[in-house]
């Protein structure tokens, strides 16, 4: 639940597909670069691995499943900053 309070991130939706159109165009183009083709290809590739592994590091808190707290804990990176 959302404890009662008003949640705005429907605002979001609509600049989602241009957010990761976007990503996909700077990932082509630095994969494309007459200079650095191997550099542009090596750092595609860690980019999209890390987003797999914090996709998987996160994938318990996006589907809401039961976990310790201690590891809902690790997983809170701002603490109480962003309240």
């Amino acid at each position: 639940m959302a404890d009662s309070r008003t949640m705005f991130s429907f605002y979001v939706l609509p600049a989602l597909p241009f957010l990761i159109l976007a990503v996909v165009y700077v990932l082509g183009a630095l994969m494309a670069s007459p200079h650095g083709r191997m550099f542009g290809t090596v750092a595609t590739g860690v980019y999209v691995a890390l987003v797999a592994i914090s996709f998987a590091y996160f994938y318990p808190i996006f589907v809401g499943q039961l976990i310790p707290y201690d590891s809902w804990m690790s997983r809170m990176w701002l603490g109480n900053r962003w309240i």
